[in-house]
Formats: C-alpha cells, structure tokens, sequence
C-alpha cells in the first residue's frame, strides 16, 4: 500500500516539475505541501465565486416576483436596494444582466449609474425606509442586508413589519457584520418575530441598538430576548417600552442581567412589569456593572418595587438615569428613593413625574439633595409637592450646585413657593 502511495506521490510531483521549474530543488513533501496551499486557494476563491453567484440568484428570485407582482413600484425602496448591494457595483451589468436590468427599467439607465457612482465615491451608512407593502418588501431588503457591509443603521418604524419581515432581517443578522443601528417601532413583529431576531443576536456581533417598542412583544419574546443578551456581548441599547412583557418577562430579562455585560440602557415603559418584576430587576441592579440607563415608567412598581428599587440603589455603581414616573408613589416611595439619594454616587437623572409624592415626599427628597453632589436632573412635574415642598426644594438649592435641572411643573407651590423657586432662575421648571 506505501508503494503504490509513493508511486502516485511521485507521478505529481514529476508534473510539478515539468510546470515550474522552481519546485525542482524542493523534496517531494514540499512539492506536495506547496500543491496542497495552490489548489486549496484556488478552491477558496471559487468557493467564494459560487456563493455570490447563488446569493445573485436567491435575491434576484424574489425581486423580479416583487417587481412583477405590482404595476406600481415604490421608487425609494429600488433606490434603498441598489445602495446596499456594493457587491454588485462594480460589476452588475456584465455579472448580472437581468438585475442590472430590473433595475434601469424602473429607475432608468442614466439614475442607476448615478446612484451607483455615488455609492461608490461614499457608500451609504443610514437608511430611514418607508415600505408600501410591508413584509413583501422588506424581505427583498433584508436579501440584500445579506451582503451589505457599508450600512450602519437601518429604520424601519411604523412600516407594518410582520413576522415574515422580522424572520428575513433575522437572517440577515445572522452574517450581516456591519449593522449597529436596527430601529422596528411600531410594527406588528409580536413573539414569534421578537424570537427569530433574539436567536440572530446569539451570533450577531455588530449590532449595538434596539428598538422593539410598540411590537404586541409579550413573555416570550421577552423570555426569548433574555437568553439571547445571556451570551450577546455587543448589544447596548434595547428599547421594549410599550409592549406586555409582563413579570415572568421582567424576571427573565432581570436574570440576564446579572450576567450580560454589554447592554447599557434598558427601556420597559407601560410593560405591566407590576411590584414583583421591580423586585428582580432591583436585584439584578445589585451586582449589574454595565447598565446605565432604565426606563420603568408606567408600570405599577408599587411600595415594594420602590423599596427594592432604592436599596438597589444603595450598592449599585453604574446606573445614571432612572425613571419612575408614573407609578402612583406617594410620601413613602420618596422617602425611600431620597434615602438612597444620600450615599448613591453615580445616578445623573431621576425622574418620578407623575406620581404623587405630596409635600412631605418633596421635603425628603429635598433633605438628599443637600448632601447629594451627582443628581443633576430631578423630574418632579405632577406630584402636588406644594408650597412647603416647593420651599424646602428652594432651600437645598442654595446649598447643592450640582442640580442643573429641577422640573416642577402642575405642583400648585404658591406664591411663597414660586418666590423661592424663581430665585434659582433657570434651574427650575415650573
């Protein structure tokens, strides 16, 4: 068996010689290594010709389905899709006629080459869409996000994005590479579309934003979203606010939380997060490093959200922007978020708009600010705080110069709160 090796071995390597002389002082294991790197390159290279050849094909499919299907093309979105192929720029005419084609006769010959020229001199980094037939066109678009490597971010709100639509921009992320940007408010994504795009964002390693807002996302999709940020390490902002994730969904994203290490701001305004989702998302805020910015505005966090929401504050060291507005808080809420106020040393923002901390939540909140040196915006607009909040919020003013902005508006402060108020001119709202 060796023998018949080395005959076999020695027949190539006596072709090498004859082709390149070069190789003749090499010994045959050399040959046969050098033989070996030529033809797995060239195979690379052909491998990557096919791939592209196949993909020309599989988007060229469903674009002339969608050009054929309708008398009337939306100008804009063959526009979009011409920027986002530079794949094709170079060589779309001789390479691939009947795209190049589809294309000039709907856009014309002369608006093609311009649009091709200018992608070429600067390619295209931000595209803000406006589909007229929902999913049919933006599976066409999420095809060429395929490819794309220029494209940075990508707007698709309020565009009637089904689940198909969040299926194919799914698949796109899973080799896209430059995307960082993916706005879908708005949309009619739900659950099933949420789950297709969190398991993209197991492998996605460029997408840095987010936004699911306005999607019917329930416990599953939170759920689904939760377990993707368990192992993504790229994604920093993720926008929810205004779905129904609800607390089982809560609870899932809290637990991620104590692992990632990448996302920064967490949005879950009016998600029915109640008194125990607050709960677990103050726990994760214990031992959390990274995330700087949460939204739980309108989400019945309760007495005991709150508490749980002020320790946290206590012992956490990243956290710089916290809104609770709209959670109906009343006097014991604020004292407790105050208490935290006096040893925290990293939250910026805090908003409580809309609740109903009453005079006595205005002075104790009043009483942190005289030690507090790091709150420099304090949203207070809709809490009847009155004219002895009002003063005593005037009186820690004088003392703290760190506050930029005090928004006390619809307080009913009196003449004697709004005298004290509008000695700090610019730094109360009211």
């Amino acid at each position: 068996m060796l023998n018949q090796d080395s005959k076999r071995l020695a027949q190539c390597t006596k072709g090498i010689q004859k082709i390149d002389p070069r190789m003749q002082h090499l010994s045959m294991n050399k040959r046969m290594h050098f033989l070996a790197q030529t033809h797995a390159l060239a195979l690379q290279d052909r491998v990557a010709e096919l791939e592209q050849e196949l993909w020309e094909h599989k988007f060229l499919t469903p674009l002339q389905n969608y050009l054929s299907k309708n008398s009337s093309v939306n100008i804009k979105v063959l526009k979009a899709l011409l920027k986002m192929l530079p794949s094709l720029q170079n060589s779309m005419e001789k390479r691939c006629p009947p795209l190049y084609q589809l294309f000039c006769k709907h856009l014309g010959k002369d608006e093609v080459s311009k649009i091709l020229q200018e992608e070429k001199q600067s390619p295209t980094t931000t595209l803000r869409l406006h589909v007229s037939r929902g999913d049919e066109e933006v599976k066409v678009l999420a095809a060429a996000l395929e490819r794309n490597s220029s494209l940075q971010k990508l707007d698709f709100s309020y565009n009637s994005v089904g689940v198909e639509g969040a299926e194919a921009l799914a698949k796109a992320l899973e080799s896209n590479r430059s995307l960082q940007s993916l706005d879908l408010n708005g949309n009619s994504i739900g659950d099933k579309g949420v789950e297709a795009l969190a398991k993209a964002l197991e492998s996605n390693r460029s997408l840095q934003q987010l936004n699911l807002s306005y999607n019917s996302v329930g416990v599953e999709g939170a759920q689904a979203l939760a377990k993707a940020l368990e192992s993504n390490r790229s994604l920093q902002q993720l926008n929810l606010s205004y779905n129904s994730v609800g607390v089982k969904g809560a609870d899932a994203l809290a637990k991620a939380l104590e692992s990632n290490r990448s996302l920064q701001s967490l949005d879950l305004a009016q998600n029915s997060v109640g008194e125990k989702g607050a709960e677990t998302l103050a726990k994760a805020l214990e031992s959390n490093r990274s995330l700087l910015s949460l939204n739980l505005f309108q989400n019945s966090v309760g007495e005991k959200g709150a508490e749980a929401l002020a320790k946290a504050l206590e012992s956490n060291r990243s956290l710089q922007q916290l809104d609770l507005g709209c959670n109906s808080f009343r006097e014991k809420e604020a004292e407790a978020l105050a208490k935290a106020l006096e040893v925290n040393s990293t939250l910026q923002s805090l908003s409580l708009s809309s609740n109903s901390v009453g005079e006595k939540g205005g002075e104790a909140l009043a009483k942190a600010l005289e030690s507090n040196r790091f709150l420099q915006k304090l949203h207070l607009g809709w809490n009847s705080v009155g004219e002895k909040g009002a003063k005593a919020l005037a009186k820690a003013l004088e003392v703290n110069s760190t506050l930029q902005q005090l928004n006390l508006y619809s307080n009913s402060v009196g003449e004697k709160g709004a005298e004290a108020l509008d000695a700090h001119g610019m730094r109360v709202i009211r």
